[in-house]
């Protein structure tokens, strides 16, 4: 690294540009256009592969640079990455300057196109960049710690043992803030058999003095939950009597999401969760109820009917919409039933609305019904709401369906009628079979 060091620093002189520094120390170098960056590249290509990676590091770490500079940079970058990263011939510097290279790339940044963060995550993944992250995790130098845990959070494996020793490396170091990173892209791993982590896991939420990072590890409890949902949902019980409230309103949805392992324990807890004063705890509650909405449908929806209005908005929001995939669909169903009861009219539009596009996706004839009493409400957006619902039952049922637009044509409110209107004549444009022609 000391080697690669000077060369930049002998490049930088060679060239005329300027390293900036950073509040913290860290050092980035500054290409002020477009022009200037084609300039260095092409200065660039007379170096060795190692000096190159290096420079391109600095250029992308640094955060002032305009936005295309930044884009070109990563350009440039990727198509020298894969095999530096994964060659044993390559000195370790260089090899380390990549990883710094790929974390940057990897950085949120709109600036940046899809396909080379996708690229990006692919040269994560690597088999050969695993053994080169576990000896950057034991540096001396925070930036090379953080590098590589950043990596290691993008890194996808089929089997999660491989990058579990990793995790627990960066979820011990010596810094609290790479705990926090390793915290959250443990839970992006996705489902995964935690066996042999959940001891460790364990120690760590009884022995983190973080509460952001505990909090992440719950998280990651409920969602990474592929095969041990039994053990995960007893020390869910135990991070449920953590010291902090935000930990324990994130064990609360997360016992939601492993509570089909036991429905008799888990129901009791969230339906005691949403009658306590914290806002935050009793939302966690519903979102945790959605997610049993399959295992425990009657239980799950008499628990939902006692639910305040503004805690079914929230929830509602926090998934992402009633028609979201972040939640269990039956769920999602239930929460929409219980919102077409609520008093606030947007509310019950956005359910009924929500309703329709579920029920496309998993028919239901008590949807129907539910959209048919939806055509009587009193507000005018919950009705035209009811009939651009039905617009995905069409092919599914169109005997059921058409009635119910024939009715609705007759409306007061002429924005329902007309909506009425063009949802028939789509159904008619697709061949959908008409039982009686729709009025003028």
């Amino acid at each position: 690294m000391a080697t690669l060091a000077v060369a930049v620093f002998t490049f930088c002189c060679a060239v005329g540009l300027a390293r900036r520094h950073d509040v913290h120390g860290n050092t980035g170098l500054a290409v002020d256009s477009q022009m200037e960056l084609q300039e260095l590249l092409g200065m660039l290509s007379t170096w060795n592969t190692g000096t190159r990676i290096a420079v391109l590091n600095e250029v992308l770490s640094t955060k002032n640079n305009p936005d295309g500079v930044r884009k070109s940079a990563v350009d440039y970058a990727l198509p020298l990455l894969p095999e530096v990263l994964t060659s044993d011939s390559e000195p370790a510097g260089t090899r380390m300057h990549a990883v710094m290279a790929l974390a940057q790339v990897l950085k949120e940044d709109p600036t940046v196109p899809e396909s080379s963060v996708m690229k990006a995550r692919e040269l994560a993944s690597l088999d050969g960049v695993l053994p080169l992250l576990q000896s950057m995790l034991q540096a001396s130098d925070y930036a090379t710690r953080r590098s590589a845990v950043e990596v290691l959070c993008e890194a996808r494996q089929a089997n999660f043992s491989r990058v579990e020793p990793l995790f627990k490396m960066a979820l011990v170091d010596e810094s609290s803030s790479l705990h926090r990173i390793a915290a959250e892209g443990l839970r992006r791993m996705g489902p995964a058999d935690l066996s042999d982590m959940l001891p460790f896991l364990e120690e760590r939420l009884g022995g983190e003095q973080s509460w952001t990072v505990r909090r992440e590890l719950v998280m990651s409890l409920g969602q990474m939950n592929a095969s041990n949902p039994k053990e995960v949902l007893q020390l869910l019980l135990k991070a449920f009597k953590d010291q902090d409230r935000d930990v324990r309103a994130e064990a609360v949805e997360a016992l939601g999401r492993v509570g089909f392992a036991d429905p008799n324990t888990a129901l009791p807890i969230l339906a005691d969760a949403l009658n306590t004063s914290f806002d935050l705890m009793r939302v966690k509650a519903v979102k945790g109820l959605v997610y049993m909405g399959s295992t425990s449908p009657i239980q799950v929806m008499a628990i939902l009917r006692d639910v305040r209005d503004s805690d079914c908005q929230a929830a509602v929001k926090a998934l992402g919409g009633l028609d979201s995939p972040d939640g269990n669909p039956d769920g999602m169903l239930l929460l929409a039933y219980k919102a077409l009861n609520s008093t606030d009219a947007p509310l019950r539009a956005n359910a009924t609305r929500a309703l329709g596009e579920l029920a496309s996706r998993d028919p239901d004839a008590v949807v129907l019904l539910v959209l048919q009493r939806a055509l009587a409400d009193g507000s005018t957006d919950v009705r035209k709401a009811a009939v651009q619902a039905l617009t995905h039952l069409g092919s599914v049922d169109p005997k059921g369906v058409r009635p119910l637009l024939q009715e609705a044509l007759r409306d007061g409110a002429g924005e329902v009628s007309s909506a009425a209107r063009k949802v028939l004549a789509t159904l008619n444009s697709t061949g959908v079979n008409s039982t009686a022609a729709a009025p003028a």
